[in-house]
């Protein structure tokens, strides 16, 4: 105890000899929101209810402990919130940290999107029942054979640096990585950016006939919407894809794909969007300025990324 006594007391005289400052430890407290938060106010703040999130933690679990180093200490729930967070109001990693009690959150949350991600396969797929979507596509403005929508939409990034930034950069001056949702089987609808093929139907540029600008309408307005309809849902789901994403190239590309992992897993578990934020802005569609998916019809919502 002695000896302890004097260490510290020949730290004190170096410090007032040199005036070195050291740096106290700060130690935060962790909450646990699942006791912190009402149902309401958790989803508000990580867009899922416990009831998911807990499916998604016994999900991830294995893969998260499996690269766990640093951060050991931290809970695979606590990981999964953190990155559930930044997904939710693409908010910066040091007010995440202030938020849940850690320090730095970046490395949590490219591996907890990383293992997200890992579950495309499982939860973003081509469905069984191609007979049920044809009927339901032809329900909806009468396409025979329609079993998809194809669509592209920019995701905000930081500048990626590297050898070839200028790749990233759009033609609406941002960098961005464009995503497309895309379907491979029958026939697909997609806007004027596409080619028109056998399996593709876009927009007619140029109608000359009440037939054709019937076409169109049923086309753009009453069955294409429901992609735009997604990717507003999407956005709105997770401001991150909004607000740009402040985490690296590789980091963010695997949380855009761990992001379409969970809206895909929302709605098998909880096609509720009453706490969402809405009528999220979309630059997916440039053809028709005055439409707005988010007005679509709510029976649209529960379709997936596929």
């Amino acid at each position: 105890m002695a000896d302890f006594v004097r260490d510290l007391q020949d730290i004190a005289a170096v410090r007032e000899i040199h005036g070195v400052e050291i740096a106290e430890r700060v130690v935060r407290t962790r909450e646990n929101p699942f006791e912190k938060y009402s149902p309401r106010e958790f989803r508000k703040r990580y867009r899922l209810t416990k009831e998911t999130v807990e499916f998604v933690v016994e999900l991830v679990e294995d893969d998260i402990k499996a690269n766990s180093s640093r951060d050991s200490d931290i809970s695979p729930l606590l990981q999964v919130l953190i990155t559930l967070r930044y997904f939710a109001k693409g908010c910066y990693q040091l007010e995440l940290g202030d938020l849940h009690g850690v320090g730095q959150a970046a490395i949590i949350i490219a591996k907890v999107s990383r293992a997200i991600a890992s579950k495309l396969p499982t939860f973003v797929k081509w469905p069984n029942q191609l007979q049920h979507i044809k009927e339901a596509f032809y329900n909806m403005a009468g396409f025979p054979g329609v079993v998809g929508c194809l669509d592209c939409t920019h995701v905000r990034i930081k500048n990626p640096h590297g050898d070839h930034p200028l790749i990233y950069c759009n033609r609406k001056g941002f960098y961005s990585l464009n995503v497309q949702n895309n379907q491979k089987k029958g026939i697909l609808l997609g806007d004027s950016g596409y080619a028109c093929s056998h399996y593709m139907l876009t927009p007619l540029l140029h109608p000359h006939s009440p037939a054709e600008e019937s076409y169109n309408r049923a086309h753009k307005k009453r069955t294409r919407v429901i992609i735009e309809c997604c990717f507003g849902r999407w956005k709105g789901m997770f401001r991150a894809l909004q607000n740009g994403m402040q985490v690296s190239l590789e980091t963010a590309k695997a949380c855009i794909v761990a992001m379409a992992v969970l809206y895909n897993i929302k709605l098998d578990f909880d096609d509720n969007w009453e706490y969402e934020e809405e009528n999220a802005d979309d630059d997916s569609s440039d053809e028709d300025p005055d439409h707005h998916p988010a007005q679509a019809s709510p029976t649209l919502h529960s379709w997936k990324f596929v």
